[in-house]
């Protein structure tokens, strides 16, 4: 019987667990949601890049167009024309 208002092949999932653990079902939720809450609640990781990410004003568009960007940038250093 499917008290706890979960989706029935959550609830399947969730009973086969406690039963691999040899845990109650309500055991299995007590431990779920301290996992849950405690990654909610972390600090976010840090970036060695953190400091220096959005520093550069820049085109919005140059991640979606560095190929081109890059061939322009050089043709220009090399006196050549592109596109």
């Amino acid at each position: 019987m499917n008290t706890s208002g979960l989706d029935p092949h959550l609830e399947e999932k969730v009973q086969q667990a406690a039963a691999n653990k040899d845990i109650t079902v309500s055991d299995t939720h007590q431990e779920a949601l301290d996992a849950s809450c405690a990654a909610d609640m972390e600090e976010p990781e840090r970036s060695r890049y953190d400091d220096v990410i959005g520093v550069i004003d820049g085109p919005p568009d140059l991640a979606a167009n560095i190929g081109r960007k890059y061939a322009e940038a050089m043709g220009e250093k090399h006196g050549r024309r592109t596109g």
